[in-house]
């Protein structure tokens, strides 16, 4: 997401509370808005909505250094929880189930490893914990100098407390799995595995 009135660039992790800050900042949702060059290089469809920090440096290239950059992540179990959740798993989820979220993820971004993603941590500006949500956003508006009244935090699509959600159990071999596709990204946001 890109708001040229607050000079603001967001890289949207998936399921991690990132709709919030589109509707926010720009006043809409991102989901069907579509760039020509990212659909001339199969990224995501041409979707725009979750462009992560190597395709931001290439679709707003004229931005990148003048514009601040933020993000939100989120622990990898609750994250990939999160995603089961979206795509209607329920109960015990296997190895199999997430290298399913896996391959979708290497599909639509070019990824092998969440970390490749967000890149670096010191590209950000500031970066919101998915935990710590409310307080970290709040911090983000005053160290950016932008009004808290003017921009109230709103939650649009909070999943985490229906019945599916909390019915979603991660078998050792799933733990294993995230483990294995996230060691990075947790070590870069300070995640324990």
């Amino acid at each position: 997401m890109i708001d040229h009135i607050n000079k603001l660039i967001f890289i949207h992790l998936e399921k991690a509370g990132g709709s919030s800050m589109e509707v926010i900042f720009t006043g809409r949702e991102w989901w069907g808005l579509k760039d020509s060059h990212l659909q001339s290089i199969g990224y995501d469809g041409g979707q725009t909505k979750h462009i992560n920090l190597r395709v931001a440096k290439i679709v707003y290239e004229p931005y990148i250094h003048s514009y601040r950059k933020f993000c939100i992540v989120r622990h990898p179990y609750t994250l990939f929880i999160s995603k089961l959740n979206w795509f209607g798993y329920a109960g015990l989820i296997t190895k199999h189930h997430i290298d399913q979220l896996i391959a979708q993820d290497k599909h639509r971004w070019n990824i092998d490893f969440l970390h490749e993603f967000l890149g670096p941590k010191n590209e950000y500006d500031f970066i919101i914990h998915f935990e710590n949500y409310e307080a970290d956003y709040y911090k983000m508006l005053e160290t950016f100098g932008l009004d808290k009244d003017k921009f109230k935090l709103i939650h649009t699509f909070k999943a985490s407390d229906g019945a599916r959600y909390k019915s979603i159990v991660l078998s050792d071999e799933a733990k294993h799995r995230i483990q294995e596709y996230c060691r990075e990204y947790a070590n870069r946001f300070d995640y324990e595995l």
